[in-house]
């Protein structure tokens, strides 16, 4: 028996810039970081000895297509 589930990850992605000014000058505003975090999902499958199969976030949407593309690679690796 396989059994799968997906799994929302929450990252944050912070990204600072320097900001060089001159001797005497005021150094500029760096706007803060959005109030939301990011999120990508990871599906998983596994039985009962150990995880099977993991799909890592892409950038693609996981869609029904997406989907049954990994049931299926599941399914032939089993």
């Amino acid at each position: 028996m396989i059994t799968g589930d997906e799994k929302w990850i929450m990252y944050d992605k912070n990204v600072r810039k320097r900001s060089w000014s001159k001797a005497g000058q005021a150094s500029q505003n760096v706007a803060k970081p959005g109030l939301t975090r990011n999120k990508v999902m990871l599906c998983v499958w596994w039985d009962w000895k150990s995880i099977i199969h993991y799909e890592p976030p892409t950038g693609r949407t996981i869609d029904s297509k997406l989907y049954c593309e990994i049931t299926d690679d599941v399914k032939a690796r089993s």
